[in-house]
């Protein structure tokens, strides 16, 4: 473990993976803030968290903070990704003879003296995506300011630079609504789908409107360009359920982890907020989401289906 400070301007206290050290004292210097907190393996830092320590920025794996946001720990309208981080420790761990030394990319490129001579092929690389997260109930419009600098489009480069790469979800705002447009759109129409712009797609239209004022929420998937290539919402229904809607993702981003990854922040979600089960209506030609939600454990729901376009509705108890 590593204790930071850094000195003048507001304070923020942190607890994070030492993978984002370098970023987070690089961001937070710039920004003149006082960063204070943590740096070390996950597994301690959460540990930390959890016993209590002072925190209003968290940066832990995406799974971690998934957990941490089911159990109502975090923050539940802000939740970030820095991004990828591969690391090739496990063909270091498997070599025999003297290999040359290998860590995570973040931690190579922060150590002075140390170059980055270039990564492991992919096979033999294990990848983590490191999340950011507000503590629950922090009133720190500072560390509001810093998490969001962390993770916003000022700082690609910084993160890049830094080490993670790859496709980073957030929370989504109005401004994204035209992007999820075209993400749905285009992949509906790959599949011989019809959207409707003015029925069922109209929430594509709003998002203010139709999932957080509501109570929901709505994730983007965002590319190292900036461009949204994946979403997925949850909308208010009666009963205490949330619908899960617009899980869709551009082609050449299917298939990677992605869906899991929106999934898991969706259903950590709903838990967080007490729901009773999330129901979804898909199209059976949508066989790829169709085997995600099931490996999730959703069952297939009977009943009237709300979406002409859709002919299979499942559903996930919650409690």
């Amino acid at each position: 473990m590593v204790d930071e400070r850094a000195s003048g301007g507001p304070g923020v206290n942190i607890l994070s993976a030492g993978a984002a050290q370098g970023l987070a004292s690089a961001v937070a210097a710039q920004a003149g803030i006082e960063l204070s907190g943590t740096f070390g393996a996950v597994g301690g830092v959460i540990e930390r968290f959890l016993a209590g320590d002072a925190c209003d920025v968290v940066i832990l794996t995406h799974a971690q903070v998934t957990q941490l946001t089911a159990r109502n720990r975090v923050a539940l309208d802000f939740c970030a990704d820095l991004g990828v981080v591969r690391a090739a420790m496990r063909a270091l761990s498997e070599a025999g003879g003297h290999p040359i030394g290998c860590a995570q990319t973040t931690e190579i490129v922060a150590t002075p003296g140390v170059a980055l001579v270039a990564p492991l092929p992919r096979e033999h690389q294990l990848a983590t995506v490191y999340t950011v997260a507000l503590k629950a109930g922090t009133a720190s419009a500072h560390a509001r300011d810093f998490a969001q600098r962390l993770t916003g489009a000022d700082t690609v480069a910084a993160r890049s630079a830094a080490g993670f790469e790859g496709v980073a979800i957030r929370r989504a705002t109005g401004a994204d609504a035209a992007g999820t447009r075209e993400v749905v759109f285009g992949a509906l129409a790959e599949y011989g789908l019809v959207p409707e712009p003015f029925g069922t797609d109209a929430d594509l239209m709003d998002l203010d409107a139709h999932y957080f004022s509501r109570g929901g929420m709505f994730d983007v998937a965002i590319d190292g360009n900036g461009r949204i290539v994946a979403c997925c919402g949850l909308k208010p229904m009666a009963g205490g359920a949330l619908e899960l809607r617009k899980m869709y993702a551009q082609r050449d981003f299917r298939g990677k982890g992605l869906g899991r990854r929106l999934l898991e922040r969706s259903l950590a979600f709903a838990r967080a907020t007490g729901s009773a089960r999330v129901e979804l209506e898909t199209a059976s030609v949508l066989k790829e989401a169709i085997a995600l939600y099931e490996s999730a454990s959703f069952v297939p729901r009977p009943g009237k289906l709300d979406t002409c376009r859709c002919d299979r509705a499942f559903v996930l108890a919650l409690s």
